[in-house]
């Protein structure tokens, strides 16, 4: 049977089309990772607590083809 092109190309096209792109007020885990040097699951970890806390909210979006969460203040209007 014959491969049809790449899938993770396929699903970051589909991504795409279904997830809104990141907004120039969002930040994703890497980001914050990189800024405060952080190992990734410390990071996580403080990211998780904050939106529990209501200080941060999260929501899907596609960046550098990939589906991620975006986070940005709660207070901040969509």
């Amino acid at each position: 049977m014959k491969k049809i092109g790449n899938t993770e190309k396929l699903m970051a096209q589909i991504a795409k089309l279904i997830l809104p792109e990141i907004r120039s007020d969002e930040f994703t885990l890497q980001d914050f990772k990189a800024k405060f040097k952080l190992p990734q699951s410390t990071a996580r970890l403080l990211l998780i607590a904050q939106v529990e806390q209501g200080i941060l909210k999260s929501r899907k979006v596609c960046h550098k083809g990939k589906v991620t969460n975006a986070y940005s203040d709660a207070k901040s209007k969509p």
